[in-house]
């Protein structure tokens, strides 16, 4: 499985990134928007009509919703959080 991460935008409140999935049969594309408290993933038709897609406030719900890629969308939440954690200390 190759995963690809572009990071766009991240500052103290939010971060957003897409993000590429290849299981060797398909790619699959996902755009991410995580903030302080939710994860905002949106996939497939979702991505082209700009909508927020669906909305998690408990982390671990990843993973049960998106069984192929939900362990890789989990991970990628988890170090954007970290990300938006670094950007608040370096605003003090």
């Amino acid at each position: 499985m190759n995963i690809q991460t572009q990071v766009g935008e991240v500052n103290e409140r939010h971060a957003s990134a897409t993000v590429m999935i290849d299981d060797g049969r398909a790619v699959r594309e996902y755009q991410m928007f995580v903030g302080h408290g939710y994860v905002s993933i949106a996939t497939g038709n979702a991505i082209r009509l700009r909508s927020p897609g669906k909305t998690f406030h408990t982390l671990v719900n990843i993973g049960t919703h998106y069984k192929r890629d939900g362990a890789a969308l989990l991970a990628v939440a988890v170090e954007l959080n970290g990300m938006i954690y670094d950007a608040e200390l370096s605003q003090r």
